[in-house]
């Protein structure tokens, strides 16, 4: 699909060393399972999340300390 909009073709390794070149970093994602828990648990552990690590984070932001990007399906492509 980017060869057909771009007319770039790269290998996985070329797309890899442009990465680090530009100082990215590769970074491990996961997935909270949105069905794993009952109801329940689930609004309990999103409760949890929110409290005690998402509005700390939020604070920090509004006093300068910290910068919070939300990302919602990042896609790179070269020249961005």
């Amino acid at each position: 699909m980017i060869f057909e909009q771009t007319g770039v073709r790269l290998k996985h390794s070329a797309c890899q060393a442009f990465l680090k070149k530009i100082d990215m970093k590769c970074r491990c994602c996961g997935l909270m399972p949105g069905k794993a828990l009952d109801d329940a648990k689930q609004r309990r552990a999103q409760q949890m999340f929110h409290d005690n690590q998402l509005q700390p984070r939020l604070d920090e932001a509004k006093q300068g300390k910290r910068t919070v990007l939300f990302v919602d399906a990042a896609h790179f492509v070269m020249g961005s």
